[in-house]
């Protein structure tokens, strides 16, 4: 039995059902399920896989769409973008790419051409023609990237704090750096910043 695509045009539901919906998928195509290369025992799609997706950027943050599902809080609304999204990664995953890579290579697509080119991989020689192309559109979105400034040629994700002091005025910084820093580099920053901004409000007067 093949996977009915056209039953997911419509579909939405929690991390867990869409976690249930690849699993089941897995049993009707192997081309998305990983398999151990020496003992060739399926390793099944599992949450830790679906969270490094999301690190990855797999799953963009702008279709990290949150709705209130239960009384425990806030949960995250998967649909079929999502679904094509794991699909395609999972299938350039098995051709040898990166996970990173992978990130870059799919950033670059709509969401119809990463479903055109799930639906139709197994077509010909299509597989080969979507990882040239996917080539072709990493590397110029890479450059085209550099040119604007950015010397590594990729978007960077990062986890942001915002400590807002007042209604008027807020800070940055990174959660990752903020639990490097200790008490002694908390004090310069915030002598740092002392000193901008009265040296600001000092040239205004």
């Amino acid at each position: 039995m093949a996977i009915n695509y056209d039953e997911l045009e419509n579909w939405t539901g929690t991390r867990k059902q869409f976690l249930e919906l690849i699993n089941k998928h897995e049993k009707l195509d192997q081309s998305i399920l990983l398999i151990k290369n020496i003992t060739k025992e399926p390793i099944p799609a599992n949450m830790r896989r679906l969270n490094s997706f999301s690190a990855a950027g797999i799953f963009p943050k702008e279709l990290e769409d949150r709705y209130s599902g239960s009384r425990k809080g806030w949960e995250l609304n998967f649909t079929k973008e999502h679904y094509y999204r794991y699909s395609l990664t999972m299938r350039l995953r098995k051709e040898g790419y990166k996970l990173e890579n992978i990130a870059k290579m799919i950033a670059s697509l709509t969401i119809e051409e990463v479903r055109s080119k799930v639906r139709n991989w197994n077509k010909d020689d299509f597989e080969n023609t979507i990882i040239n192309d996917l080539k072709k559109k990493s590397i110029s979105l890479s450059e085209s990237l550099k040119k604007l400034g950015r010397v590594d040629g990729r978007v960077l994700q990062s986890e942001q704090i915002r400590l807002a002091v007042t209604p008027w005025f807020h800070t940055y910084i990174n959660k990752k750096d903020l639990d490097k820093i200790n008490d002694k580099d908390i004090d310069i920053l915030t002598n740092a910043l002392a000193q901008k901004l009265k040296n600001y409000k000092a040239r205004r007067k």
